[in-house]
C-alpha cells in the first residue's frame, strides 16, 4: 500500500500505482473511533485494482498522523474537507464506518464537494454512548478498549478470509491498543465523546439528494440493526444492506461481503 505524507498527515491509497490516475473516479474511506486506515486495507486494495482513486486518511492522532485528536464531528469533517480539496479530489463517493459515517454525513450536508454517493457502514443517528462506557474511556481506557473490541465482533460469524474470528478480534485489539500507546491515551475518549455529542440536523438530512447506502451488521452490538433501519428513514434516497451474522467491525470481520457490496454500489448494481 502506498502512502503520501503532507505535513503531519498521512494518506494511504491503493497498491497498484504511485500516483492517482487522472480521469478515474474518487472514493474517500473514513475510519471510525480508535482506528486508522488499516481497517480498510482489503477494500482499498480491491477498489484501487478495479479503477478507483482511493484516499484513506488517518485522522489526527490516529495511526501515522500526528497532532491532537479533533474534539467534534464537525471539526473532523472540516479537516477532511480541507485535506481532500488540497489533494484535488473531485466528485467523490464518501464512505465512512461508525464515527466515520457521521463525518461522511457532515461532509455531505455542509461542504461543497459534489459528493456522488454516501456509503455509511455501522451507523446510527444519533450515535449515543452510554455514560458508563464514556466515563471508562477516560478513566480506564484500556479496559474500555477491551470491551469495545469484544462488542464489535460476533464470535459466531464465520470470517470470509483466511484469518479466524479470534485472530481478527486480536488484531483489532492490537490496533486500538497501539493507538492508545503510540498516539494518545486521550484519543478514545475524544472520539467517543464526539460521537455521543453529535446531533445531526435532521432537516438537512432530508436535503441530501444523492443515494445513501447503509451497510449494517445483523449482529452489531455497537450500532444495532434497529438503529441502521431508523437512520435509513432520515434520507430521501436511502438503501439498506444487511450482512448476515456480521458484527460492527464490518471491513475486517466481513471483509469479502463488504467488498462485494461496495463494488455493487459503486458499479450501480444495487
Amino acid at each position: 500500500m502506498k502512502k503520501q505524507a503532507s505535513q503531519d498527515v498521512t494518506i494511504f491509497k491503493g497498491n497498484t500505482c504511485d500516483t492517482w490516475k487522472p480521469g478515474q473516479p474518487w472514493i474517500v474511506l473514513l475510519h471510525g473511533a480508535q482506528n486508522d486506515h488499516t481497517v480498510w486495507d482489503k477494500q482499498v486494495n480491491c477498489l484501487s485494482d478495479s479503477g478507483w482513486n482511493v484516499i484513506s486518511p488517518d485522522l489526527p492522532c490516529h495511526g501515522q498522523s500526528g497532532g491532537e485528536p479533533l474534539a467534534s464531528v464537525p471539526e473532523m469533517a472540516n479537516w477532511i474537507a480541507m485535506l481532500i480539496t488540497d489533494f484535488g479530489v473531485r466528485n467523490p463517493v464518501i464512505a465512512g464506518h461508525s464515527m466515520g459515517s457521521l463525518i461522511a454525513i457532515e461532509l455531505a450536508m455542509k461542504h461543497q464537494l459534489n459528493c456522488q454517493k454516501l456509503i455509511l457502514l455501522g451507523t446510527a443517528l444519533p450515535m449515543p454512548v452510554s455514560s458508563q462506557l464514556l466515563a471508562m474511556t477516560k478513566d480506564n481506557p484500556l479496559e474500555a478498549i477491551r470491551l469495545i473490541c469484544k462488542w464489535s465482533h460476533n464470535p459466531a460469524k464465520t470470517p470470509s478470509g483466511i484469518a479466524t474470528s479470534s485472530e481478527i478480534t486480536a488484531a483489532s485489539l492490537q490496533l486500538m491498543e497501539r493507538i492508545h500507546h503510540e498516539n494518545s491515551a486521550l484519543t478514545l475518549f475524544s472520539d467517543m465523546n464526539a460521537c455521543d455529542a453529535y446531533q445531526p440536523d435532521f432537516e438537512s438530512l432530508k436535503q441530501i439528494s444523492v443515494p445513501v447506502h447503509i451497510i449494517a451488521g445483523e449482529a452489531d452490538k455497537m450500532t444495532p440493526l434497529s438503529a441502521a433501519k431508523k437512520a435509513s428513514g432520515y434520507f430521501k434516497n436511502s438503501h439498506l444492506h444487511v450482512i448476515p451474522n456480521a458484527g460492527h467491525s464490518l471491513m475486517t470481520e466481513s471483509g469479502e461481503e463488504t467488498v462485494q457490496l461496495l463494488s455493487a454500489i459503486l458499479n450501480g448494481g444495487i
